[in-house]
């Protein structure tokens, strides 16, 4: 039985966002390859996969801090 505190409610804990929007993108890359991309249900992955990442986003964890922009691109010879 999970444990009640004193004001009743039972205490949950929220899923960390960042691994289920990766989980989100993976599974609507993979729908997307099997699919292709004007699929219903890929459409459906693809949203629920934007929508994870704008709460990621909007819970303070910024991309960019981890993936910086280049700043120059190398040319290979």
């Amino acid at each position: 039985m999970p444990a009640v505190p004193r004001t009743g409610r039972l205490t949950t804990t929220r899923p960390d966002p960042i691994p289920a929007a990766r989980r989100a993108a993976s599974l609507a890359r993979r729908a997307a390859a099997r699919h292709g991309p004007r699929h219903p249900a890929v459409r459906a992955a693809l949203h629920l996969a934007a929508a994870l990442a704008a709460r990621v986003w909007d819970t303070g964890h910024r991309v960019t801090a981890l993936h910086p922009a280049p700043t120059s691109r190398q040319e290979h010879s």
